[in-house]
This record gives structure tokens, sequence and C-alpha cells, in this order.
């Protein structure tokens, strides 16, 4: 799932998540993660998922809650810093 949400924020209001970064990818293991182990440690930037890939799934979510009578304020994207190289053109 590259979109998710509308989710509500208490600083955002209604916010879109955008995670392009397939589950359980960090650069680094935290022993709090309320995930779980982190069987894929990464360092190296890697294009986990194409730019139009991402904003068709963004333009997705945003149909389906207009559709729904949902509003969004914002959109956030989930960052791993490190991992992601094409975050610009987004």
């Amino acid at each position: 799932m590259i979109a998710f949400g509308p989710v509500p924020s208490r600083r955002l209001g209604r916010s879109l998540g955008v995670n392009n970064i397939p589950p359980k990818f960090f650069t680094y293991a935290c022993v709090y993660c309320q995930l779980g182990r982190t069987p894929n440690l990464q360092v190296k930037k890697e294009r986990f998922h194409g730019s139009e890939e991402v904003v068709k799934s963004v333009k997705t979510k945003v149909t389906q809650a207009e559709e729904k009578g949902e509003r969004i304020d914002y959109v956030a994207f989930v960052v791993v810093k490190g991992l992601k190289p094409h975050e610009q053109e987004i």
C-alpha cells in the first residue's frame, strides 16, 4: 500500500499518508518498534516504486475520499533517511 488514509492527526487534521518504502525496510533496527524485528536493514538508496505508481496511488485515494465525502487537509510522506532517491520527482 503506497497511499493510505485519510487518517486523523492532532496536528494536521485529516492527512493522506504516502509511504514509498515496502514494510520493514529501514536503515536501523529500533528495539521499540511496534512492528517487530527489521529483517531488511539497508543503507543503499533504492527505487522501490516509480514516481508514476506513487502518483497514481495518491490520485486513487483522493478520488475515493472525495466519493465518500472525506476531507484531506494534508499529504504526509513517510521518510526513512537515505532510502528514497527520487523524492523530488514526486
